[in-house]
């Protein structure tokens, strides 16, 4: 159905399918080549689709337990652009009488799927640093907000920024804000302003990379 747990594990599944074809013999794809991007709430799939990696149960609700090592191998970056930081987080913004409701409230069960993608994603910065062996490189998040996005208010992903680069020795966060560019059309309006620091960001991770 469509739940959360279902859509991660679909991720999931799609993951392993790709990783285990880039590792064939006949395969064309790098397997350290490969990043995971998610728009709206795509990127709440890719952010719990990292934790799954990391050992995070996809029946969860909210992070619990610590990271595990990754049988895959993680992406070489994750790329969100105008996600929810949480459902709640966007129902406050299109439904502003509930704003004066307690967060508490705002949740399971009135809220069937929460995709708490900030606790998620500190969850992650927090266990990449716990790891018995931990990755070489920081995992690399680039965060693509339009600041005229009227479904997911752009503090959502200003929030999901704080919390990246709260993990600085685990994550390696980069932020770029758009004045031209709405909801899911960011990538035209903006034009050459989208694409020029999302280019910068992939090529900047292998550089770094090629230099350790």
């Amino acid at each position: 159905g469509f739940s959360e747990p279902a859509f991660v594990e679909d991720a999931a599944a799609a993951y392993e399918w790709l990783v285990t074809y880039a590792t064939s013999e006949n395969s064309v794809v790098d397997p350290s080549r490969i990043f995971v991007f998610g728009r709206s709430l795509g990127g709440c799939v890719t952010v719990r689709l990292v934790a799954h990696l990391l050992g995070a149960s996809p029946h969860l609700r909210q992070p619990l337990g610590c990271a595990q090592s990754p049988t895959l191998p993680l992406p070489a970056g994750l790329i969100l652009e105008n996600s929810p930081s949480s459902i709640s987080a966007v129902v406050r913004h299109l439904l502003p009488p509930l704003r004066w409701l307690p967060p508490s409230l705002l949740s399971w069960p009135l809220l069937l799927d929460e995709w708490r993608s900030r606790d998620w994603l500190d969850w992650i910065g927090g266990g990449l640093a716990e790891l018995p062996e931990r990755p070489k490189a920081r995992l690399a998040v680039c965060l693509l907000s339009a600041a005229s996005d009227q479904v997911v208010p752009p503090s959502c992903m200003s929030d999901l920024c704080h919390t990246a680069q709260s993990h600085g020795a685990t994550l390696n966060t980069w932020f770029h804000s758009f004045a031209r560019g709405e909801h899911m059309n960011t990538y035209i309006l903006a034009g050459d302003a989208y694409w020029d620091p999302l280019n910068d960001f992939v090529h900047r991770r292998f550089a770094s990379t090629e230099k350790a």
